[in-house]
């Protein structure tokens, strides 16, 4: 496997989810925080499969993923994976959009800028 090419392509797919997330937040308003939310973590799983790409390491879902993180990326787990619970419940609730806020949308786009400084340079 090329793993720089891995890295390359998920960094790069990182920066094209937040020109998305960009969008959605200048463009559209309060209306759709829910995608704010999973939109932000989509940036976070590319940013954390760059990082693990650097340690020859590819993942196949998002458990695989959720257990990588959690031994190998002990200075994110805790953000990444309270994010991933977010995202799910953003994803799959229909409450959710209605209930959620513009503070803990903004908590958890902070908390993406955070995972996105693993992000190899």
């Amino acid at each position: 496997m090329d793993w720089a090419k891995r890295e390359k392509d998920h960094t790069e797919q990182a920066v094209h989810n937040e020109v998305l997330l960009d969008h959605i937040r200048s463009n559209l308003g309060k209306d759709f925080f829910d995608w704010r939310v999973a939109v932000a973590f989509y940036v976070c799983v590319h940013s954390v499969d760059a990082k693990l790409a650097t340690k020859s390491v590819a993942v196949r879902d998002h458990l695989e993923r959720n257990m990588h993180v959690a031994g190998n990326l002990a200075g994110i787990s805790t953000d990444y994976l309270l994010f991933y619970t977010e995202s799910k419940n953003a994803r799959y609730d229909p409450e959710y959009r209605i209930t959620v806020d513009e503070s803990r949308v903004q908590m958890f786009e902070k908390m993406m800028g955070t995972i996105k400084a693993f992000v190899p340079k």
